[in-house]
């Protein structure tokens, strides 16, 4: 086990390098100059375009400017931002708890839908239930988040007033208000992850439904439900669970647009206005806390799905 978890540990490290790099290559292969943009009416002024490039770093090679950064990162200093001079380590502190609410909130409600729906479509398969559920999981997957966001603002804020359609109440300042605004972004950003859910959880019914282990149960006279819930649907979480922790890194990517279309001052958020501003430090730093956290989630996925799973022997490839 020890040189499992060493060896999936060592993985990640190297995606997390590889990561820091692509990043810090595709940032700088972005069209314009931010030393330009920074200088406003000065632009015209070459003395004060040098003056804001070496004030930032950008007039050093590109890998002197790679390990300045990446040996400043480790440390967990990422450096100022170049549009409002406060510390990017403070400003993504800042919009982490907003983004991770968001995705607990998402996570939810894909859970709260996906799964009963995918054990309802096993049990009942063929029949209109059965479909229903694959109607539902085929439309989470194809309408994109952009499209769901502004189909439930205009529906439940704009034609009935239900929720309100955009913008963030701290939740220690009114809880109420700040669970009300996040009703759309959490079903928003939950609909494709609920038909993922919905989808992974009927095969792996399927499957179960048909295993010896059931067939046996049923021989010894349990009831439909019983075997259904002790012995299929046990089994199928172990696959489900594993789909959920890969899926839960995948909201990190999801919170981008829903949080630009509520306007939620998230994580996702910052990444598009650092973006937009071209703002080097806060738009690297984001990206690799981002990385951070995917390579993370995965590897406690991989771990866990061993754990879980006897027939995974950890001193082979893992998952």
């Amino acid at each position: 086990m020890t040189r499992y978890l060493l060896r999936r540990t060592l993985h990640a490290l190297i995606a997390l390098f590889l990561a820091t790099v692509m990043v810090f290559i595709g940032i700088r292969a972005l069209p314009g100059d931010p030393a330009i943009a920074l200088a406003g009416e000065e632009a015209l002024n070459p003395e004060m375009i040098e003056a804001i490039r070496q004030r930032y770093g950008l007039d050093q090679p590109p890998p002197v400017q790679y390990w300045r950064w990446i040996g400043q990162a480790v440390q967990g200093d990422f450096g100022r931002s170049i549009r409002t001079g406060l510390p990017v380590s403070a400003l993504i502190v800042s919009r982490i708890p907003i983004t991770i609410q968001l995705t607990m909130l998402s996570l939810l409600v894909a859970v709260t839908i996906g799964m009963p729906a995918g054990v309802i479509s096993a049990v009942r398969r063929g029949k209109p239930a059965d479909y229903l559920a694959n109607g539902f999981g085929l439309a989470g997957l194809s309408i994109p988040n952009f499209v769901l966001g502004m189909a439930l603002i205009i529906t439940l804020t704009v034609d009935r007033n239900w929720f309100p359609s955009s913008g963030y109440t701290s939740f220690a300042v009114d809880p109420v208000d700040n669970l009300m605004r996040m009703v759309l972004p959490a079903i928003t950003l939950g609909t494709s992850m609920s038909a993922i859910i919905m989808r992974q959880m009927r095969s792996s019914m399927l499957d179960a439904l048909t295993a010896d282990y059931v067939r046996t149960a049923r021989s010894k006279g349990l009831s439909e439900w019983s075997v259904i819930g002790s012995h299929a649907l046990r089994n199928s979480l172990i696959t489900v669970t594993t789909v959920i922790g890969l899926q839960l890194a995948g909201l990190l990517s999801g919170a981008v647009i829903t949080e630009q279309i509520f306007l939620i001052p998230g994580f996702g958020k910052l990444l598009l206005d650092s973006v937009f501003q071209r703002d080097y430090p806060v738009l690297q730093g984001v990206v690799v806390i981002a990385a951070v956290a995917y390579v993370s989630i995965n590897l406690l996925v991989d771990i866990t799905y061993s754990l879980l799973n006897p027939r995974i022997r950890v001193s082979g490839t893992g998952v």
